[in-house]
Order: C-alpha cells, then sequence, then structure tokens
C-alpha cells in the first residue's frame, strides 16, 4: 500500500470545497491518524534535517489550494518562536516525540 498516496487522496477528498474549516481540520486529522498507524512511508528526503534550524518540506498542494501537505523535520533540541497560523492546521509525529 502507497501509504503516502492514500493520504494525498484522504486529505483531497476530507478537504474538498463546500465543507467548513472545522470540517476540512477534523477531516484531515483523521487521514492523518489512518496514515499514522503505518512505519517507513514516508519518502527519506523529507526525513532528512539540515544544520542547526528544522527543515520544512512541502510533501503536496491539493489542486485546489485548500491544503498543503508540509513534512517538518527536527533534531532533538531544536526549537521554534511561539507563533500564529492564520488558517487551521493538523500535527501528526511520524518519529520520535514532541515535547
Amino acid at each position: 500500500m502507497d501509504v503516502l498516496a492514500q493520504l494525498i487522496d484522504d486529505l483531497s477528498g476530507g478537504c474538498r470545497p463546500g465543507l467548513t474549516a472545522r470540517q476540512q481540520a477534523d477531516n484531515a486529522g483523521q487521514a492523518l491518524a489512518r496514515a499514522m498507524r503505518f512505519e517507513g512511508w514516508l519518502p527519506e528526503e523529507f526525513t532528512q534535517t539540515e544544520g542547526d534550524e528544522y527543515c520544512r518540506r512541502i510533501a503536496h498542494v491539493g489542486n485546489d489550494g485548500l491544503f498543503t501537505l508540509m513534512v517538518m523535520a527536527w533534531e532533538p533540541g531544536q526549537t521554534t518562536p511561539i507563533h500564529d497560523h492564520i488558517s487551521w492546521c493538523s500535527v501528526a509525529v511520524y518519529a520520535g516525540d514532541e515535547e
């Protein structure tokens, strides 16, 4: 099973036009939870870090622009300042722990 392709399909269906932002966020969270039941499905290029900063890589942008699948890779001890987002976000930890 291609978990990444299935996640993108699930996100495309769950973040479709006509749904509220809350429905889209809930659907995205459920899609991520399904994908996270599997191990080893993210290509290695998405999980690599570079230097002292965490890395962000775009894995997919929905055709309608309603969602972006972004993968962030962190080394132990790396942080980011407190910040705000202007839209909803669903998060899952692929490997390791978040503090």
